[in-house]
């Protein structure tokens, strides 16, 4: 009996995504998911942890974040999208579900948001009854967003989630009841609680009862994040690829103002991998949030969204405070956010760099040409009138 040819399957009749861009899957994991039928960013996304352990299979002592790909995979499937109206995500208190429920309502623009009623948007939100929604809030933002105030809204978005006194919560030991004992006791800032005593401490904790610690290390912790000198972490931190002396813009991250940003950078965390790759609750306790009161998911969501626009996954950040580069004349907020991803974050290092690399980094408008080398000059002031 003759042999029989049976044609090989036409695997390029299976359209599917490059996999290997997640971070953490190679060309045989990409292989196995491909077997497996998981062939788009899609099918990696909507697929779960245990269905994807039981295709990989890893061995004992390999260490996988599947939640971390499928995470991957949700914001590389996000970039095919075409957006209409305005990004409602851009407002605090908004993330991607919220905005998709006022998008399906007819809210697409900041205009329609801030002429709506307020049982509309209740209606559209439809939010669980324990979760209270200022709905005046996102109006006021809106109004303002549509008005094109930026500093008006960058001004309300950040008075909408200023706390009174420090984030106690960072120090390795508070939680939420010791710090409200110490924030009744009037010791709720770092440098308040830098000068008390740990009979003091104690008393202040037992008041708001909390489990009590090892006060004379709150007090020392206390004592250099008052000075404004960085605590190192004790935390389950993402495996980071590579490291760089600047932070990214964490204030883009939507649900993220300018003040969230200070807490994420006095924490040590600078870059929208490590946001996104944090614990949900130990991000909460870093942003020093009531449980419930926004959307940690979707803020993760979105730094890893801009991680993968930015193509920044796996970055972290050395932690080097940056200078505030506004203060220079002709620098503004965009230039600021180019240099520092081109790793120029310090007024040491603004004045090292010569004016045509600067030119190449922050192209002038074509009717307001930039002095680049007057940058450099008032930078080297500014470091030596830091030096004294």
């Amino acid at each position: 009996m003759p042999a029989v040819d049976y044609p090989e399957p036409d695997r390029r009749a299976v359209r599917g995504d490059d996999l290997t861009r997640i971070r953490g899957i190679g060309p045989r994991y990409a292989a196995l998911l491909a077997d497996s039928g998981i062939h788009t960013f899609d099918d990696l996304a909507a697929a779960d942890a245990e269905q994807l352990r039981a295709i990989i299979k890893p061995g004992p002592m390999q260490q996988l974040n599947f939640t971390s790909w499928a995470a991957q995979a949700s914001a590389f499937a996000a970039t095919r999208g075409v957006q209409t109206g305005d990004d409602l995500t851009t407002l605090e208190g908004i993330g991607p579900m919220y905005a998709a429920r006022l998008n399906d309502g007819g809210i697409t623009t900041f205009a329609q948001l801030a002429e709506a009623d307020e049982a509309t948007l209740a209606e559209l939100i439809n939010a669980p009854a324990w979760r209270r929604i200022n709905y005046g809030n996102w109006q006021a933002q809106a109004r303002l967003a549509a008005e094109g105030d930026e500093a008006g809204l960058g001004e309300l978005q950040a008075r909408l989630f200023r706390r009174e006194g420090d984030n106690l919560s960072l120090i390795r030991g508070i939680g939420a009841r010791s710090a409200a004992g110490l924030r009744e006791a009037g010791l709720g800032s770092f440098a308040a609680l830098a000068a008390a005593t740990p009979d003091q401490v104690e008393a202040a904790v037992k008041a708001g009862g909390g489990r009590g610690g090892d006060y004379a290390a709150w007090i020392d912790e206390a004592g250099r994040r008052a000075a404004g000198r960085r605590v190192p972490r004790a935390t389950r931190r993402p495996k980071a690829a590579y490291v760089v002396p600047c932070p990214q813009d964490l204030s883009a991250i939507p649900g993220i103002g300018s003040v969230f940003e200070q807490r994420l950078y006095a924490a040590g965390i600078g870059s929208y991998w490590e946001v996104a790759e944090l614990p949900g609750d130990e991000l909460a306790t870093l942003l020093n949030v009531r449980p419930g009161s926004i959307d940690i998911v979707a803020i993760q969501a979105e730094a890893m969204r801009l991680a993968v626009a930015g193509n920044s996954l796996g970055r972290a950040w050395d932690g080097t405070p940056p200078d505030d580069f506004e203060q220079v004349g002709g620098i503004g907020e965009v230039f600021e956010r180019r240099l520092y991803e081109a790793g120029i974050c310090t007024f040491d290092a603004l004045a090292a760099t010569s004016p045509e690399r600067l030119a190449e980094l922050c192209p002038s408008p074509a009717l307001r040409l930039a002095d680049y080398a007057a940058w450099c000059t008032h930078a080297a002031e500014l470091v030596a009138a830091r030096r004294g």
